[in-house]
């Protein structure tokens, strides 16, 4: 780690000013994981400190630790709306990065329920509101599976928003809604147009299915008065089904 890191990290803003006016300085210096003292910056939140490295000449905005983590990535992780807002607006900024688990900032703000900061996402230009990661979630699932009510409504008013992208096993988030006995959830859900209230899981298990055995009877109840609803689809036949395709 580098002095200017080490400044950094610990948000000593005089320190940092000296550093980055000394001949040869190299801002984007990283250490053993990858990171760069902007990346250290933003891990702690130091709003004064993002804002005197993004100043420097030849700063990598989008510099990735060699988990794929990026300076917005910990910024949308952590919750920093501040620091979100200033990388933002930094020229050229990846608002998709993803880590090597494929998820972006906007599917680590959504499921940790930074409504802020998912508003701040979902407003930057290019940003892919359906980014699945390494096990096909999206930023919706994420949210679904959390039971936050904010988030999932952001994101249904998100264009292009897919209500029914399915996780690499089958899930969509009105599976995990419905799985978690999440009430609310399930009823912005359900009152999305294009909602597939049957979707089932690799093991041909539905939302119903897993309400049921679950116990969630206000969820069994909501979903029973879905218009397409499927009251006796079992998971055999969703298996033979998905076998004959």
């Amino acid at each position: 780690m580098t002095p200017l890191s080490r400044a950094a990290s610990r948000g000593y803003k005089a320190v940092v000013d000296r550093l980055l006016a000394a001949p040869g300085i190299d801002v984007n210096a990283a250490d053993e994981v990858g990171r760069t003292p902007l990346s250290r910056a933003t891990y702690e939140g130091y709003e004064a400190i993002v804002d005197r490295l993004l100043a420097a000449p030849g700063i990598g905005v989008n510099a990735a630790n060699k988990d794929g983590t990026t300076p917005l990535w910990w910024a949308a992780s952590k919750g920093y709306k501040a620091v979100v807002d200033r990388l933002l607006a930094a020229p050229g900024i990846d608002v998709n990065a993803a880590d090597e688990a494929g998820k972006t900032p906007l599917s680590r703000a959504a499921s940790r329920g930074y409504k802020a900061v998912v508003d701040r996402l979902l407003a930057a230009p290019g940003i892919d509101v359906n980014a699945a990661d390494e096990v096909g979630r999206t930023p919706l699932s994420r949210a679904a599976y959390e039971g936050y009510e904010a988030i999932v409504d952001r994101l249904l008013a998100a264009p292009g928003i897919g209500v029914n992208a399915a996780s690499k096993d089958g899930t969509t988030p009105l599976w995990w809604a419905a799985y978690g006995g999440y009430e609310a959830v399930v009823d912005r859900l359900l009152a999305a147009p294009g909602i597939d209230v049957n979707a089932a899981d690799e093991a041909g298990k539905t939302p119903l299915q897993h309400a049921a055995f679950g116990g969630h009877e206000a969820v069994v109840d909501r979903l029973l008065a879905a218009p397409g609803i499927d009251v006796n689809m079992d998971d055999k036949d969703v298996i033979t089904r998905l076998k004959s395709r």
